[in-house]
């Protein structure tokens, strides 16, 4: 069976449907040049998961990842990446290194001392060139797999009394204090659903530092003229992902746009049956 997954997995990045690749997408109707970025994937793990997907996107990639273990996996996979095997949350406290994109494929959960990606905060902003684009994953709304230790720390990170279903306002309110605190300010952002069965998204942030620390700093285009695409809200209904935080009125009056709902192609959601299922 998983075989199976990994044969599906492998379709939908052949047939340019995975959600990896569609961000990318996202990215380049937002005028931003994928093809000038260096990369920094925070959590590696073998690299087949998604940074396959855009790995022959960036300029160049710098991967991190704890378990030695992967390693074998993460050279073979990803070849022309740099390979740090290592804690990453050391690992921000110490490089020297500065990067365009920044990838945090968290898991959205409690693991060892951590809680999804909370404590990347704030040093991730260290490693973060003066125009930047960060991507998070987050949990869906509601969350389908709570518990309460993970719920405290959310509590906590998000400042809220629903941890389990936080509004889209208060998360954006949230990453808007951080990079403030961080001497960022939020320029745009978006998201794309990942998963079906557990709604994980990724988060999409454009990022710009208040006082650039370099002299040549040039900043990335915004996403001012952007081509906007017309929601497809009326083709099979059943297959549809609207974003699950909050209506689209609501959304588009936080500066949301339509590219951001899309219907569920087929071989995706071949791919995430075969995961519930235990493939």
């Amino acid at each position: 069976m998983f075989i199976v997954k990994r044969l599906l997995w492998s379709l939908r990045r052949a047939l340019g449907l995975s959600p990896t690749q569609r961000t990318f997408k996202d990215l380049r109707t937002r005028n931003v040049r994928t093809g000038d970025l260096a990369a920094l994937e925070v959590f590696g793990h073998t690299g087949f998961l998604h940074t396959l997907d855009y790995a022959r996107k960036v300029s160049s990639l710098e991967v991190w990842e704890i378990d030695a273990t992967k390693e074998r996996d993460l050279r073979r996979n990803l070849p022309q990446a740099k390979v740090k095997i290592g804690d990453s949350f050391d690992e921000l406290k110490r490089t020297p290194g500065r990067f365009d994109l920044l990838v945090v494929d968290n898991p959205v959960q409690v693991y060892g001392d951590h809680c999804e990606h909370f404590d990347l905060f704030p040093d991730i902003f260290r490693v973060a060139k003066d125009s930047s684009i960060l991507i998070l994953n987050i949990a869906g709304n509601p969350w389908p797999r709570p518990d309460e230790a993970h719920l405290a720390r959310r509590r906590a990170f998000y400042k809220t009394d629903h941890p389990e279903n936080v509004p889209f306002d208060r998360m954006i309110a949230t990453y808007r204090n951080l990079l403030h605190a961080g001497g960022f300010e939020l320029e745009w952002f978006f998201t794309r659903r990942r998963t079906w069965a557990t709604r994980a998204s990724y988060l999409v942030l454009k990022i710009g530092r208040k006082e650039p620390l370099d002299s040549s700093f040039k900043p990335m285009p915004s996403n001012e003229g952007a081509r906007r695409r017309v929601p497809r809200r009326a083709f099979l209904p059943a297959l549809t992902y609207p974003l699950p935080h909050l209506d689209w009125e609501s959304a588009e009056a936080l500066g949301y746009h339509a590219a951001d709902q899309r219907v569920y192609p087929f071989v995706e959601m071949f791919a995430e049956l075969a995961s519930v299922a235990g493939c």
